[in-house]
């Protein structure tokens, strides 16, 4: 599980103690547990759709875009329905290709970027 909190201050000098904290109130059961890798910084959003957008320019240009911060998990699914379809089994990347999308306002961004609820975007 990748979790994402949104910060509009500049990324903390210690990012694994601010991750610990966040990481407790949620998975108290790991307090024991070490954090290996901490990294923080820019953070892109793309602000047409709530979640990644899959398709076809011609039948050999294939993209994948819009990850909005869940890039490391979605990007490799991503990479693996691409591979599937390039090798004839086009039935998962379609069925991702063809999700409705919906607009995000840019004021709806900054609303959640203040209160960190990037779930919130996922919801109806």
């Amino acid at each position: 599980m990748v979790a994402v909190r949104i910060i509009a201050e500049a990324s903390p000098s210690d990012i694994k103690g601010f991750v610990r904290k966040y990481m407790l109130q949620v998975y108290p059961q790991l307090a024991d547990t070490n954090i290996d890798y901490g990294w923080g910084g820019t953070l892109a959003i793309y602000l047409k759709i709530a979640y990644p957008h899959f398709g076809r320019v011609q039948d050999n240009i294939w993209y994948m875009q819009g990850y909005s911060g869940h890039g490391v998990p979605t990007a490799t699914f991503a990479g693996k329905l691409i591979a599937e379809a390039i090798s004839g089994k086009l039935e998962r990347f379609d069925l991702m290709a063809n999700l409705p999308h919906h607009q995000v306002s840019r004021r709806y961004i900054a609303a959640l970027a203040r209160h960190g609820d990037w779930n919130a975007l996922l919801r109806p």
